[in-house]
């Protein structure tokens, strides 16, 4: 009973300044850890301090963790944001990188067609022919004679095949052509 008066005492007392001065203040019913009391006739529910102290700590608890969570929440939300912008870099970096690659390519494509027609227009072809017009000396006994002849030459590659011809005679050699290049730089 104590307990009882403790708790009427404790719940008049924290709910007198709001309702004026009351004459009349009985507990109605008590269950599970609250007072059903009137006051007035009017019904009100008291707690005991204990309960009061305990759901004030609840309270102060749930409203740590709640920060807790929207700290942790927001550093969630930052982070996203980061990954969001570091997504975005790359892409855009795959972006310059794919328009470097066809830039490249094409100037890759463009050096690759200045070269072979460089190539086609002064390298050495797979196959010409030569010509040229000379005399071949003739030693008959009664002097030097000297008679026309006329000079072919086939070249595939850096082979040559060269054929004389003169109406007395006739003949072909073989032979390699190498050119011969001399860089005359001083630097």
């Amino acid at each position: 009973m104590q307990g009882l008066r403790h708790v009427l005492v404790t719940g008049c007392l924290l709910i007198m300044p709001f309702i004026g001065q009351s004459q009349d203040c009985q507990v109605v019913d008590s269950t599970a850890g609250k007072y059903r009391i009137q006051i007035d006739g009017k019904d009100y529910i008291a707690y005991p301090p204990d309960v009061i102290r305990d759901k004030l700590f609840e309270r102060d608890s749930l409203a740590m963790q709640l920060k807790a969570e929207r700290e942790k929440n927001d550093a969630c939300d930052s982070l996203i944001s980061k990954y969001e912008e570091t997504i975005e870099a790359y892409r855009r970096n795959v972006a310059l990188k794919d328009s470097a690659r066809v830039i490249y390519n094409n100037l890759y494509q463009g050096y690759r067609d200045l070269y072979f027609d460089y190539k086609r227009e002064y390298g050495e072809p797979f196959m010409h022919v030569s010509g040229g017009i000379g005399a071949i000396r003739k030693d008959d006994g009664q002097g030097m004679e000297y008679l026309p002849a006329v000079l072919v030459g086939l070249s595939i590659q850096k082979i040559t095949v060269w054929g004389y011809f003169n109406p007395d005679q006739s003949g072909f050699m073989v032979g390699l052509v190498q050119p011969i290049r001399f860089n005359f730089s001083l630097f």
